[in-house]
């Protein structure tokens, strides 16, 4: 009987079963935000300027208009870029360490940091924009790429000696792991750039020589100059010289003061900062010649000292108040001063069609 008892009071109604549908789907509120990074980068003198902001689209959305105009119309002052006058909403902030400044931008969504920083400007040119964008790249978690500019935009700034490069990359999210390193100054054989780089010259899948065939300048190619290596800012390029001694020419447009430039080149050849003594006694030896009828002048600068030194001569011819073309063969001394009167007939032959 206590048995039955028992076991009588366990039972009743069964329980029931429910079944319920559940969305394998994450929120779109909870989902991680794409990351939008615009940036500039252009040359000044023997510096590059780096200009850089990333936060979500919907953040950089409301600032691209205003930072592009900020950068392009950038005025320098001695010590760097003046920041003095700010777009609305926009302030100095707190120093940070690798940066010329930083600046705080409110948005509705978040606030923004805009960085400014400086580097040294390299010799290889391109290879420097490939590595410090390629950079950026991996801070959205996006592949290097090898191509020109990895996938930046020609870009002109009104303080800027020549074109540099805009960027415009959105990703999936901000790679926070990744270290915030800085702008790398030239090439590193373990950056991914570098190595994309190497890999394609040593492959032989990527010659990237020039075509030396733009519209905008006509001339009479010495024969024994060859194709140089190519460049986005370069209107011709070539390799001149035995392979164990070659000197490059180049064909550029940028822009810059007289002093400036050969300040620069004067320190390129001594591996070192030039006086101001220097610059003068090499702008007084300078010849005054005429290219495609404009008024001109070249220059020839080597270390007498220093036979292992480079050699650059060159001339700089003025198109307007801010451009000018330059025409630079830099090598070792014996080629370059062996190339003098073949200079002279290539200048000589020039034609613009700017």
């Amino acid at each position: 009987m206590a048995m039955l008892l028992t076991a009588s009071g366990g039972c009743g109604k069964p329980a029931s079963i429910e079944s319920y549908v559940i969305s394998t789907e994450v929120p779109s509120e909870l989902m991680p935000k794409k990351q939008r990074m615009l940036g500039a980068m252009f040359p000044r003198g023997d510096q590059v300027w780096f200009f850089k902001v990333t936060g979500p689209e919907s953040s950089i959305a409301v600032i691209g208009s205003d930072f592009k105009k900020f950068v392009e119309g950038i005025s320098f002052a001695d010590q760097g870029p003046l920041l003095n006058e700010l777009p609305e909403g926009w302030r100095r902030a707190a120093d940070k360490p690798m940066r010329f400044a930083s600046l705080s931008v409110e948005t509705p969504e978040k606030q923004l940091d805009v960085s400014v920083s400086s580097l040294t400007r390299q010799e290889d040119w391109d290879q420097q924009v490939l590595a410090n964008v390629n950079r950026w790249r991996g801070q959205l978690g996006l592949e290097a790429s090898s191509e020109p500019m990895a996938g930046g935009e020609v870009f002109a700034a009104a303080s800027s000696d020549g074109l540099g490069v805009w960027v415009d990359l959105t990703g999936e999210s901000s790679n926070a792991s990744a270290p915030m390193t800085p702008p790398f100054a030239g090439s590193n054989p373990m950056t991914p750039a570098a190595t994309l780089s190497q890999s394609a010259e040593t492959t032989g899948a990527t010659k990237n020589r020039a075509s030396n065939n733009d519209s905008r300048l006509q001339y009479k190619r010495p024969r024994d100059w060859r194709d140089g290596r190519a460049s986005s800012m370069r209107l011709a390029s070539f390799d001149v010289g035995p392979e164990d001694s070659v000197a490059e020419m180049t064909v550029i447009v940028a822009g810059g003061d007289l002093r400036g430039n050969v300040k620069r080149w004067l320190g390129q050849v001594i591996q070192g900062e030039a006086s101001e003594e220097m610059v003068d006694q090499a702008i007084e030896e300078s010849a005054q010649i005429q290219v495609d009828g404009r008024d001109a002048q070249r220059f020839l600068m080597l270390d007498e000292g220093d036979e292992a030194a480079i050699c650059i001569d060159a001339t700089i011819v003025p198109l307007d108040e801010q451009q000018n073309v330059f025409i630079k063969m830099t090598g070792p001394v014996k080629t370059v001063e062996s190339q003098g009167d073949t200079i002279r007939d290539f200048l000589e032959s020039l034609q613009f069609k700017f």
